[in-house]
């Protein structure tokens, strides 16, 4: 396709890892700029073979964080740093959640891939015991192509999680985004909502999390974030460790157990100090 296309291209743009930036320097062979953001110094930076073919095909990289920036200049890319794409349209959106009471508002971040599904239910576990010792307003914000009927679908299928009900919104909850409410037996409503993430990480006291990005982006806006690996493929202990790696100290990683989450949540609640060392 590349081939096909490429005397109609002036200029290619280049998202992600080195994979684009191959393909396009292979077949499209036009001026390029490539927005790394795959890797991070933080974690493990480029191998020499990726420095190699950003200064074969680049006019220009983009780093995620400056570290890395200086890392590729280092091995004599032309990089820069000029913002960081995950936290910038964050910033851009002036959106605000409104919380319904001054009890602390905890996001839970199930992940934007299937496992999302199964990691929700991991996530309502600890809400069941965390509201036992504390009084707390939780939500949930959906990622595109992921539904609240499966959510429905998958807790009532697996009968995991203590969800008891899950409610349809009303026209009115519909219109401020709300996809649907999920019930604890425990009479705790968790509102799952889409297109709000950016105004409920805002309001948020607290993220609970098993997602790649969002978890970066809650850290990024001075969120302590609580983890635990997950049970599917992509929040495994590996990945757990590279974002705890990454993240430092704005990231407690737990094991997956509810009662140690739970704990967790109340220790960073109740401890100014840990909390702002952690935001």
């Amino acid at each position: 396709t590349l081939r096909e296309i490429h005397k109609a291209i002036s200029l290619v743009v280049c998202v992600g890892d080195v994979y684009p930036l191959l393909l396009a320097g292979l077949f499209v062979k036009r001026p390029m700029i490539f927005l790394a953001t795959a890797k991070s110094e933080y974690i493990n930076g480029h191998f020499p073979v990726e420095y190699w073919l950003m200064r074969k095909y680049c006019q220009k990289v983009f780093a995620r964080d400056k570290a890395t920036a200086e890392a590729m200049v280092n091995n004599g890319v032309a990089a820069d740093f000029a913002g960081n794409l995950m936290m910038d349209i964050l910033m851009q959106d002036h959106s605000v959640y409104p919380k319904k009471s001054s009890d602390p508002l905890i996001c839970l971040l199930p992940g934007s891939r299937d496992d999302a599904y199964l990691n929700l239910g991991d996530l309502l576990d600890c809400v069941s015991i965390i509201v036992e010792e504390r009084t707390c307003e939780f939500a949930v914000p959906l990622a595109p192509g992921l539904s609240f009927g499966e959510i429905k679908r998958t807790i009532d299928l697996q009968r995991y999680g203590p969800a008891c009900a899950f409610e349809e919104p009303s026209p009115r909850e519909k219109s401020q985004g709300i996809e649907g409410k999920i019930i604890m037996k425990n009479r705790v409503e968790i509102p799952v909502l889409k297109g709000c993430f950016a105004g409920l990480l805002k309001s948020c006291d607290l993220v609970i999390g098993l997602a790649g990005t969002a978890n970066e982006q809650a850290a990024g806006l001075g969120k302590p974030v609580i983890t635990f690996p997950g049970r599917g493929v992509q929040f495994t202990e590996r990945f757990a460790k590279a974002q705890k790696k990454l993240l430092g100290e704005a990231v407690c990683l737990v094991a997956p157990a509810p009662r140690i989450v739970a704990e967790h949540v109340q220790i960073i609640l109740s401890d100014p100090v840990l909390y702002n060392r952690m935001a």
